[in-house]
């Protein structure tokens, strides 16, 4: 019966010489609280304040308070003391100084704070800022997440596996909130930075240009594309649309596509949202392509296999209407493989070498080479003359009609399947026959 009686005394004892936190006192004497009454008052409280004092301060004997000497000590040192609750925080690849040097209070107050986290400061991004300076006075451009203080979202307070101490790799990190961004991963072609890390061209806090890009447009763009950057400074005839600061994005997606090279579009349905105009309005001197194209029959085999890239350079070129080779414009041009040089990108120079033939060209009479023919002596035709480089109704790209001078000078071609006949007006009709 004895024993049944102590368990209860025990606990009668305890309540009495127990403070209401915990901290051990004799019946009579002041509570922690009576003292200490402000450590408590923020919203945020240190759980083990709530609780117990002696759960981190100890007594020593000595009076409390008076005297030279502390009546409370740590129970052990910081930051030991913080890893009896909390988990240690130096056993990652990259560990915040602070925290690796043990000083937890650079960050933390011990009792209570108005702030989440008992951090001795918030919003979060004015305490960091008091370490490190972000420099975002005057910049265009502000990350949104540290607009609003929240260091956070991106970056872990007290280690991480990654430089940083960012949350995760990038563009991992990034596409966590970017999702619409995240979905263009999955298109057929990516931008290898935009795989690798997104601060190869975006600064992560802010920028003086929009986008948070670390330069202008260009300028970002040649330091990769330092290839483009020449062509556009060292050669004659430049493509307009690249005039503009912002003028890689008129034709390109700076993160990735569906389309080859990164085309916003595909290849000729670009091109031709330019060339679909009448020279001489929007875009100067641009023939209207996409009128010949629809009006035709039959297209340049060129254009469909290889689209406009298959003849024009779409950044600059040293040749005329940004050819990737040489093409005289002239009417009259005599023919050879440097003065029509992109015609033999494709087609064979025996073309126009071979006066006598079997097998070079199916535009001859018997073994006459008929292109031969045109292309030699004073009145040499350009090819132009007779054949449209984009399309036209009559197969081999015959066109209709001859610009000469004012003239429109009619072609009038007819096709047969060993042979064929025309009657332009610098000659009366001929016939060919293989």
């Amino acid at each position: 019966m004895m024993k049944l009686l102590t368990i209860p005394f025990l606990l009668i004892l305890i309540a009495i010489t127990v403070d209401d936190f915990g901290s051990p006192v004799d019946p009579g004497e002041k509570k922690c609280l009576d003292c200490h009454a402000a450590i408590l008052q923020e919203s945020y409280k240190h759980q083990p304040v709530t609780i117990n004092c002696s759960a981190c301060h100890h007594p020593t004997g000595k009076p409390h308070p008076g005297g030279k000497e502390k009546g409370f000590r740590l129970e052990k040192e910081i930051p030991q003391l913080c890893y009896t609750c909390h988990e240690v925080k130096n056993n990652k690849r990259n560990v915040h100084p602070p925290a690796q040097r043990g000083k937890c209070m650079s960050c933390h107050t011990p009792h209570s704070s108005p702030q989440p986290g008992l951090l001795i400061m918030y919003p979060v991004a004015t305490l960091c800022q008091e370490c490190h300076d972000l420099d975002m006075t005057g910049k265009k451009s502000r990350h949104q997440a540290v607009a609003d203080g929240n260091c956070m979202n991106c970056h872990e307070p007290h280690q991480s596996d990654f430089k940083m101490l960012v949350k995760s790799d990038r563009p991992t990190l990034c596409t966590s909130c970017h999702e619409n961004i995240k979905a263009l991963t999955s298109l057929k072609t990516v931008h290898p930075p935009f795989e690798r890390n997104c601060l190869i061209c975006h600064s992560g806090h802010s920028s003086d240009e929009a986008h948070l890009v670390t330069l202008k447009t260009k300028e970002l763009c040649y330091g990769c594309h330092e290839d483009v950057q020449a062509d556009l400074q060292d050669l004659q005839r430049v493509h307009p649309p690249t005039a503009a600061d912002s003028s890689c994005f008129t034709c390109h997606s700076p993160h990735a596509s569906a389309n080859k090279k990164l085309l916003i579009s595909e290849e000729k349905k670009l091109c031709l949202s330019c060339h679909g105009k009448p020279a001489g309005t929007e875009t100067k001197n641009a023939p209207d392509v996409a009128q010949t194209i629809r009006n035709s029959k039959f297209l340049h085999g060129a254009m469909e296999k290889e689209g406009c890239s298959g003849c024009h350079r779409p950044h600059a070129s040293k040749n005329r209407d940004l050819l990737s080779s040489c093409f005289s414009p002239d009417f009259y041009t005599v023919a050879s493989k440097d003065t029509l040089a992109l015609c033999f990108n494709c087609h064979k120079p025996e073309l126009i070498e071979q006066p006598i033939t079997s097998f070079s060209t199916g535009f001859r009479n018997g073994q006459t080479n008929l292109h031969y023919v045109h292309v030699q002596g004073d009145k040499a035709r350009n090819c132009t003359v007779c054949h449209n480089v984009h399309g036209a109704q009559n197969k081999f790209l015959i066109v209709d009609k001859i610009r000469f001078g004012d003239w429109q000078m009619p072609m009038r071609f007819t096709f047969s399947e060993s042979g064929g006949s025309c009657s332009p007006g610098c000659h009366g009709e001929k016939h060919y026959r293989r």
